[in-house]
């Protein structure tokens, strides 16, 4: 039998979130009361390994957030990781870029004293596995947690009623997020690139989903969208090859540009009658797609909407779409349509600007 690779990186981050998760249960480690103390301390540690990291528990109100990152950055910390609980400290805010780069962190207990973590706070912590975000959060701001490349999953309390702009951005480990009814609005980019997430529902709670959301999300197969959205935004599942089933609620009225550009697994689609326009290069390289019903809300479909569907051989156009508001099909499809009206039309593949479809 051969022996199987295993990857160090895989494992390291397993016995990181254990270890880390166990050690804070069961002792708060050492308790620091300044930086100039945590210095001391961090400087007179050997030489930790991996999986041993170093259990910080600081009762200080830190009142220079950018002293106290310099000392866990720059303390020759090497093969050293820290664990780090907050839950005593009086602390109010985590300011912007608070941990931004620590990549020795990879835990940390936010108090419930905190009322609010800046933009970046925790950006590029990449071995940063486990965070405890206490309920007086109400907001999780731009780029919070962007390129924390370990963090397999997070607790977003009920508290939050908006998550910003790439919070989650390349988050490539996180597998799964839960967002609570709480959260009214979701940001541009949030959980774009994040390569492991495999489904997500978004509650109905949320009015408003920025643009390029879950772009690049690869792994991707499922996606519930909040019945309070109105509007599929620009790129949202853009490139998410693995996407192959998206519930889209009968508030939508418009599917915006490339929405679904590059979805090349996702098989078929239900547009609600409530939609009235799909914009340029919506469903744009869908080569899984090889039907589709267009419902008689719809009278505008812009240029390049299904390029590239390279086998989509049943159309349903079920209302009056003009002349201007068409887009070019391959094949004589646009020409049959504005002739024959609503209807399926249905051709051969291999489809080409030189197919024929035929009203059934």
């Amino acid at each position: 039998m051969k022996n199987k690779k295993i990857f160090p990186g895989i494992v390291l981050i397993a016995i990181l979130t254990f270890s880390t998760v166990s050690c804070f249960s069961k002792t708060e480690g050492k308790v620091i009361n300044s930086v100039e103390e945590l210095k001391e301390y961090l400087d007179s540690q050997p030489k930790n390994s991996p999986d041993k990291p170093i259990i910080i528990t600081m009762n200080d109100n830190i009142t220079d957030f950018w002293k106290f990152r310099q000392t866990i950055y720059f303390s020759g910390l090497s093969g050293k990781y820290i664990s780090l609980n907050l839950s005593k400290s009086p602390i109010t805010v985590i300011p912007e870029y608070a941990f931004g780069g620590c990549e020795t962190l990879v835990s940390i207990i936010i108090p419930n004293s905190v009322t609010k973590i800046g933009d970046k706070a925790f950006s590029n912590c990449t071995s940063l596995t486990m965070v405890i975000i206490p309920n007086s959060i109400t907001r999780i701001g731009n780029d919070v947690f962007n390129n924390c490349s370990s963090l397999t999953n997070i607790k977003i309390p009920t508290s939050v009623t908006e998550i910003g702009e790439k919070a989650f951005s390349h988050c490539t480990s996180l597998k799964k997020i839960i967002i609570p009814n709480s959260v009214t609005s979701i940001g541009g980019q949030t959980f774009s690139h994040c390569t492991s997430l495999v489904d997500i529902i978004i509650p109905n709670s949320v009015k408003s989903i920025g643009s390029y959301n879950f772009m690049g999300c690869t792994s991707l197969k499922r996606a519930a969208i909040s019945k309070g959205v109105t509007i599929i935004n620009f790129g949202v599942f853009m490139e998410c090859i693995s996407l192959q089933e998206v519930k889209i609620p009968n508030s939508v009225t418009s599917i915006r540009a490339r929405a679904f550009n590059g979805c090349t697994s996702l098989i078929k689609i239900k547009i609600p009658r409530s939609v009235t326009s799909i914009d340029h290069l919506a469903f744009a390289g869908c080569s899984g797609l090889t039907g589709i019903i267009i419902p008689d809300s719809v009278f505008s479909i812009q240029n390049g909407a299904f390029s590239d569907c390279n086998n989509l051989n049943s159309v349903t156009i079920q209302g009056t779409i003009t002349e201007v508001n068409l887009p070019y099909f391959p094949g004589d499809l646009r020409e049959k349509y504005l002739v024959e009206g609503v209807g399926t039309y249905k051709t051969t593949l291999p489809l080409s600007d030189d197919s024929v479809w035929t009203k059934q």
